[in-house]
């Protein structure tokens, strides 16, 4: 998009922003309605009990690192019939005994191939990803906070400028009533203002459909109705990119979806490694110590106190570790494809918001063009009625079309605005204006 461009949307903008508009639509902001959605929209409530979750299997990985350590202890009594038994009694060659016994161990894995390092470093990734996530569902919720602001501000003042146009309309019914009693004009002429006044009911009729679904919306995305008043949520033209594929490269560089993508994929890259360490042998050291009482008719006290290596080495006949390893590669692969797919949907939804942009510049800049000629056509249209070459109905007509492009004019600045965040939620940076409260 050229300078030229930039400076007509600022002037253009800014010419119906500065006007001022308040209505009983919102109280708050447009920030502070973002920040109400991130703290009640049950998507945030998932997302970060997703990262919860994530951070937690962090801890757990890294508890590998560490030894564990076991307790047993038993007591009971205990009948033997052994050798022992029978050389201490020659009666009966067996004997009874109250039996305690209490063992310590405590064992730490030495190697395994890698496998413990690599399910860290998998997890960390996961939990970068859920982090990620967040930004990516406060970003999504932004830009619909935004959609269902700008949709309320635009049937709001259009409600409004209709009810304030209609009492005109009704002055100009009321002087033709009086015209058609005076046989200053006809039925016929009466009947078109009187078509007039309906065509703007049917306008209102619009608006009030396009206010409920609004506010469903807004209400979803809030958790609160509408209510009070608001003011147009301006955006700086400078933090339009001049073209869709600047605005990609910014998007590229740090969009949340497409970040967590990316570690989503070296999440699972690590995964592969996990399940390859599967083919190399486990070595543990274990520090054990075992205390034992009972009579000496049945052994007598015992003390044992180790200090050992272990190595297992286990082989899956069945090829379980190869298909571990493979599914893994898949996922891996299904990352890849993710990203790459997110990367075309960012691609697609920017040239899509620009292309809106471009067309709602141009449209705004021809209806402020027909809502200037239509104004000096009212003007001219007041002129030839103070003269008498007008009648009532035509100089109502030409209030009326002067009216309609007016309204079409605010449309238009509202499509510019609503184009400005498209723009801004496909680069994911809606949440930047959430957090600059």
């Amino acid at each position: 998009m050229t300078k030229p461009n930039l400076l007509l949307i600022s002037l253009l903008t800014g010419a119906f922003i500065s006007s001022g508009f308040s209505s009983p639509a919102l109280a708050k902001t447009l920030p502070e309605s973002i920040q109400a959605a991130w703290e009640h929209h049950p998507s945030m409530a998932a997302a970060e009990a997703d990262h919860g979750y994530a951070t937690r299997e962090v801890l757990e990985q890294k508890s590998a690192y560490f030894p564990q350590i076991s307790l047993n202890a038993s007591g009971g009594r205990q009948f033997a019939d052994n050798a022992t038994t029978r050389g201490f009694t020659t009666t009966r060659g067996s004997g009874y005994s109250n039996l305690w016994d209490a063992t310590v161990a405590l064992r730490q894995s030495l190697y395994d191939g890698g496998g413990r390092s690599s399910r860290v470093d998998s997890a960390e990734f996961r939990s970068q990803a859920a982090q990620s996530d967040i930004i990516n569902v406060q970003d999504l919720l932004a830009g619909a906070v935004s959609s269902a602001y700008i949709e309320i501000l635009r049937v709001y003042r259009g409600m409004s400028m209709v009810a304030t146009h209609r009492g005109l309309m009704n002055d100009y019914i009321t002087r033709l009533d009086s015209a058609v009693q005076n046989g200053a004009a006809d039925k016929s002429e009466y009947n078109q203002a009187l078509d007039l006044i309906l065509s703007l009911d049917n306008i209102t009729h619009q608006y009030e459909s396009d206010l409920r679904a609004a506010e469903a919306s807004y209400s979803e995305l809030i958790g609160e109705i509408p209510s009070g008043e608001f003011s147009t949520p301006i955006v700086d033209a400078a933090f339009i990119p001049a073209s869709a594929d600047a605005a990609m490269e910014i998007a590229r560089s740090g969009h949340a979806a497409l970040q967590s993508a990316k570690l989503d994929a070296q999440s699972y890259e690590h995964e592969i490694d996990t399940a390859k360490a599967e083919y190399y042998p486990a070595v543990d050291g274990e520090l054990s110590y075992l205390k034992s009482e009972k009579k000496d008719l049945i052994g007598g006290e015992a003390e044992d106190a180790r200090a050992f290596v272990r190595m297992n080495w286990n082989f899956e006949t069945g090829g379980a570790t190869y298909h571990r390893i493979n599914k893994s590669k898949f996922l891996h692969a299904q990352s890849l494809a993710q990203i790459a797919e997110i990367d075309a949907q960012l691609e697609r939804d920017l040239k899509i918001a620009y292309a809106e942009y471009e067309g709602a510049l141009k449209q705004l800049k021809t209806q402020t063009q027909r809502l200037e000629i239509s104004r000096k056509i009212f003007d001219t249209s007041e002129e030839q009625f103070e003269g008498a070459r007008l009648s009532i109905l035509q100089l109502m007509q030409a209030e009326n079309q002067k009216f309609l492009t007016h309204l079409d004019q605010v449309a238009a600045q509202h499509r510019v605005l609503n184009a400005q965040y498209r723009i801004l939620s496909a680069m994911g940076k809606m949440r930047d204006i959430g957090s600059s409260l």
